[in-house]
């Protein structure tokens, strides 16, 4: 089983959006974005999804779109459900930056690597 409890990003968001009252978290989820694209590619990799054919294909969501999606996670994360993943968002964010995305799957592959 995964367990992404531990994870410094998980804590990040706990420490800083799960306690916030509803508007904070709108405006900390507007200046977090970038941060928040970089979290869920994290937990998108360490859930090992695959994004060779479905980024492919995924729409690209509009902006407010994204941003609702970004605050149903939140609300998520923040509630205690540290695995959930929207899928939908994941593949978007990986089609907006694939180089980020590719250098995450490699650290972690550098983790695994270096525990055996």
């Amino acid at each position: 089983m995964l367990d992404l409890t531990r994870d410094s990003q998980a804590v990040w968001v706990e420490d800083n959006l799960s306690s916030a009252a509803p508007s904070r978290v709108q405006q900390s989820a507007e200046a977090a974005v970038p941060r928040l694209e970089v979290v869920l590619l994290e937990k998108g990799a360490r859930a090992r999804l695959s994004p060779r054919n479905a980024a492919l294909s995924a729409p690209v969501l509009a902006a407010n779109e994204r941003q609702n999606r970004f605050l149903q996670l939140i609300a998520l994360w923040g509630a205690g459900c540290h695995s959930a993943i929207d899928e939908q968002l994941f593949y978007d964010c990986v089609s907006r930056h694939p180089e980020t995305f590719a250098r995450i799957r490699q650290k972690l592959r550098r983790e695994l690597f270096n525990k055996r």
